[in-house]
């Protein structure tokens, strides 16, 4: 009897390793595609830029205020999570940060790989390439936030080549820096959520913005959302 025990004690890690490695499998397929596309997408933006159809700045597609009620949600249960009441003042972007990762997402399978979702994962991807959405005033937040447009950020700064963090200090009093989120992407049922965000804050050398991206991993069980935990050190496109 332990004998057959074991037998079917080992076939179960077996497939559920053969499961993991057909993931990742996917997860680098995915991750090539979209690595074409986005590389496609800037040669089409410079070409554009050299014929003098724009000023060759990346640009990406607006779609008003698509940003439902869950995001929402979720975006106020991530900042009092990490953040708590610390914030006297909360700075919030007023449009969601279009995909920018160049660290591969297959890593957040590793971290999570019993409860994150294919679906969920692509759908992050998906619901962010070359899209950002406007941001309103629909937060749930124990403190003052505001939404700030990036020109009123970058004006605070002065020069973007030498940020200003004084400047930006003086200008946003009580403020501790300035969130970006990504749009959710979502599974099916919407049982499982995952966002990405940002701080930037006294950002080092002549950066605007941290180099660093991180992931935020929700579930939702009988209607109420939860955080799962954030995968920390996802680096973004210069």
């Amino acid at each position: 009897m332990g004998t057959v025990r074991g037998g079917i004690l080992y076939f179960t890690k077996y497939f559920r390793k053969e499961k993991m490695k057909s993931a990742i499998r996917s997860y680098i397929i995915l991750w090539l595609v979209i690595v074409a596309i986005s590389s496609a997408a800037s040669q089409q933006i410079k070409a554009d830029g050299v014929a003098g159809n724009d000023t060759g700045a990346e640009t990406v597609q607006s779609h008003g205020t698509d940003t439902d009620l869950h995001e929402y949600e979720l975006m106020s249960l991530l900042v009092v999570s990490e953040y708590g009441t610390d914030y006297e003042l909360i700075l919030i972007e007023d449009m969601t940060e279009s995909w920018v990762i160049s660290t591969n997402p297959v890593l957040l399978m590793e971290k999570w790989p019993d409860l994150l979702k294919q679906e969920t994962l692509d759908s992050l991807i998906m619901k962010n390439i070359n899209v950002s959405t406007r941001l309103d005033r629909k937060f749930d937040l124990p403190s003052v936030y505001r939404i700030v447009p990036e020109n009123e950020f970058l004006e605070a700064l002065g020069d973007t080549e030498n940020p200003d963090w004084d400047g930006f200090d003086s200008t946003f009093v009580d403020a501790q820096g300035y969130l970006t989120f990504s749009k959710a992407g979502f599974d099916a049922g919407r049982t499982q959520a995952l966002i990405i965000f940002s701080n930037a804050y006294r950002c080092s050398g002549t950066r605007t913005r941290p180099l660093k991206r991180k992931i935020a991993f929700f579930t939702r069980n009988g209607g109420e959302w939860k955080l799962e935990g954030v995968a920390r050190g996802f680096t973004a496109r210069e």
